[in-house]
């Protein structure tokens, strides 16, 4: 997969465009898609990088570890819970596992 096959995949994760994620980030339009030709620089690698939350190596398939853009956004959102309803979330998630097997 290319880099900028790699950014849209994760751009459709997120229910965006290349033109979307260009605009939010500070990019000029069709910068994304130059980079089917041209080498970007890190910065704006660093950028796009920081957005979905993975690391550079893994836009540029140096590493193949990879929460989904869903997992780490719910990720998110549980690190700003009190520890009882943490704990609370844990039973729920091991109650849904067990119904599941």
């Amino acid at each position: 997969m290319t880099l900028v096959e790699k950014i849209k995949t994760l751009c459709d994760e997120q229910g965006t465009t290349l033109i979307g994620l260009e605009r939010k980030i500070g990019l000029g339009r069709g910068t994304i898609r130059n980079w089917d030709t041209n080498s970007p620089s890190i910065h704006k690698l660093e950028k796009v990088a920081d957005h979905f939350s993975v690391s550079v190596d893994y836009l540029l398939e140096r590493e193949s570890n990879k929460l989904s853009a869903k997992t780490l956004k719910v990720a998110k959102e549980i690190d700003l819970l009190s520890d009882d309803k943490f704990e609370a979330l844990k039973k729920l998630i091991s109650t849904m596992i067990d119904i599941n097997k």
